[in-house]
C-alpha cells in the first residue's frame, strides 16, 4: 500500500511536544493499533542522554525478575529502546 505518512496522532503528540507541554497519555483501542502507534512514536526523542542510562538501568534490574523465558519474549525485548526514548505502553495483552 500508498505511505500516508504520519498518523494524526502522531502529528499531535509531535505538536504538544515542540510546545513543551508533555507528559501525555495517549490512549487507543486494541493491542494492534497500541502496537502501531508505540513504534510510530518511537521515532521521537524525548529523553536525554541522563535519563536513557536510568530507564536502562532501571529496565535490566527489572527484567531479572522475570523468568528467563519471559526476558526473552518480544514485547520484553521491544520495549527497551521505546522506553530509552521516553515512551511506555500498556495493553492487557503486553
Amino acid at each position: 500500500g500508498r505511505d500516508k505518512g504520519p498518523s494524526d496522532c502522531f502529528k499531535l503528540v509531535r505538536t504538544v511536544v515542540s510546545m513543551g507541554m508533555e507528559p501525555l497519555i495517549v490512549f487507543a483501542f486494541g493491542k494492534r493499533k497500541v502496537e502501531k502507534l508505540a513504534e510510530e512514536m518511537g521515532t521521537l526523542e524525548l529523553t536525554v542522554h541522563t535519563e536513557r542510562e536510568s530507564i536502562t538501568q532501571i529496565y535490566e534490574n527489572a527484567i531479572q525478575t522475570l523468568s528467563d523465558d519471559d526476558q526473552v519474549l518480544p514485547q520484553v525485548e521491544k520495549m527497551l529502546p521505546l522506553l530509552q526514548r521516553g515512551i511506555a505502553v500498556h495493553h492487557s495483552g503486553l
